[in-house]
């Protein structure tokens, strides 16, 4: 009996996945061939994400859109600028989705603003946004300097035998140190403990088994779930829950209180009704209720996203100014003349005034967007502008910003380094620069990203001089969720002992 129904339910699914690479063809419309299980993402195993994402967009030249298939499930890539901009702004209510299965009963993580959509999550990001105004962000980074003395003293002493110096993991340590202390208030030191939780939380999320995780997520909600899959190891979340359920009694024992993120969830949390994640929304999305779950799932989230993807900008960034020198000798005049006018170490309030500095930090992003591809999925019909085809509710959408942010079509010579290109926004093609994202999903803590990039370069610029080594590598790893530099990011670091501000 067995053997007849498994052999029913096995013909069904290759009978299924035998007409799947009929799906764009029916449509009428460009698209890749697709292999069976793997559809038209086997090279991926060869060149590696980032290499592949890219890849993708070269296909097809003068196409604006075209179809392939991620493993088993069909979706449409985007590659006209003005679409990009459709999907992911002018017509978004079409288009509020990941595309991420999350499911909280299974996965606590499943319950995440990444994972969210619809009312659902616009309730909460209306909820959350207040705590990223330019104001919360300027109080988050006060803490700052204390960490950023502790990396000066560390590279002080690594620059005293003359080696060239890893600069990933220091850049790593400094922005898991400022995000911990913004995001929870809790005040680490992974210059003496690389091996604390929170660094092994930012290290996990990114790995390669997370990427095959999000792979699943998006292919297979039901086997996701049937496999009873974590987007994090239970370990550190059990860690990572503990942690923050010792914090939070101790300010509610003590009455204190921070202006962090915590402060805000924990805020919220007082107001909760219990019984509100029973409640659905008309397009049937829960209605959030901030319990110590959600604050959990929403402060890891953010951590995690503030962490790594600002790290391996500041880590690019500084490979790019020891690549050229000129440019690394116009951001530390211009920060020199902020210090000349305010008699004053640069601080928060100065990054305005930084303006080259900022453009060279944006172009960084351009040449290295850490995300290198970007999901949506249709949540309603939508049909695409001056075309007859209708994506159906459940269709997946690709964009990748390392695609049009290299096209030579928007940026003239792309594969040079030019801040200067940012200088003048109006320059920007839309639609073709969204190493963020853009639109109502644009990530959450942007602000405090660029802030926090732009106040660590500056500090460690106007103290040290980068340049290339024998050593240095840019190449990146393969099976990464983000680009991350392979190998580290070796650099020769002088201490600047004779500019004037000395």
């Amino acid at each position: 009996m067995w053997i007849i129904l498994i052999s029913i339910v096995l013909i069904i699914l290759l009978i299924w996945q035998l007409s799947q690479p009929y799906y764009w063809k029916n449509k009428n419309l460009p698209h890749l061939s697709s292999l069976p299980i793997f559809g038209s993402f086997l090279p991926s195993i060869t060149l590696g994400v980032s290499e592949f994402n890219l890849s993708l967009y070269k296909k097809f030249p003068g196409e604006r859109f075209y179809g392939l298939h991620m493993f088993t499930r069909p979706v449409l890539f985007i590659k006209d600028s003005e679409l990009v901009q459709r999907i992911l702004v002018t017509d978004f209510e079409y288009f509020t989705s990941h595309g991420l299965h999350g499911n909280p009963e299974i996965d606590p993580a499943g319950g995440s603003l990444f994972h969210i959509y619809g009312l659902e999550w616009k309730e909460m990001r209306a909820k959350l946004s207040p705590y990223f105004s330019p104001a919360k962000v300027k109080l988050m980074l006060s803490y700052a300097d204390y960490t950023l003395s502790k990396a000066i003293n560390v590279i002080d002493k690594k620059t005293i035998d003359n080696k060239p110096i890893e600069m990933a993991q220091i850049l790593m340590n400094i922005t898991t140190d400022i995000i911990t202390q913004a995001v929870f208030g809790i005040e680490t030191d992974t210059f003496e403990n690389e091996d604390s939780v929170f660094s092994k939380i930012a290290k996990e999320i990114y790995k390669t088994k997370v990427t095959s995780r999000l792979f699943i997520s998006m292919i297979s909600p039901k086997l996701y779930d049937l496999l009873r899959i974590r987007m994090l190891d239970k370990e550190y979340w059990i860690k990572f829950e503990r942690i923050l359920k010792e914090t939070i009694e101790y300010r509610k024992r003590d009455n204190v209180r921070k202006q962090d993120f915590l402060q805000g969830m924990m805020d919220l949390m007082e107001n909760c009704d219990a019984g509100m994640e029973k409640k659905y929304f008309p397009d049937n999305t829960r209605m959030p209720c901030y319990d110590m779950q959600t604050l959990i799932c929403q402060s890891l989230l953010l951590y995690a996203a503030g962490v790594e993807t600002s790290a391996l900008t500041l880590t690019y960034f500084f490979y790019e100014i020891a690549a050229h020198p000129e440019i690394q000798e116009k951001c530390r005049k211009e920060i020199e003349s902020v210090i000349k006018q305010t008699e004053d170490d640069v601080d928060i309030s100065d990054l305005p005034k930084l303006e080259y500095l900022g453009a060279a930090l944006q172009e960084t992003l351009r040449v290295h967007a850490p995300l290198t591809l970007i999901t949506r999925e249709c949540t309603k019909n939508y049909k695409i502008p001056e075309t007859d085809l209708i994506l159906e509710k459940g269709t997946l959408v690709l964009m990748t910003p390392n695609g049009s942010q290299m096209d030579p079509n928007y940026f003239v010579e792309p594969e040079k380094f030019k801040p200067e290109r940012f200088l003048n926004g109006d320059n920007i093609t839309r639609g073709t620069y969204y190493p963020f994202g853009i639109g109502p999903r644009t990530c959450l803590g942007m602000g405090l990203a660029n802030g926090e990039m732009k106040l660590v370069s500056a500090k460690l610029l106007k103290r040290y001089e980068f340049t290339l080594n024998s050593k240095t590598d840019a190449s990146c790893g393969k099976y990464y969720f983000l680009k991350t530099p392979a190998n580290g990011m070796w650099l020769n670091v002088r201490p600047l002992k004779n500019r004037d501000y000395y």
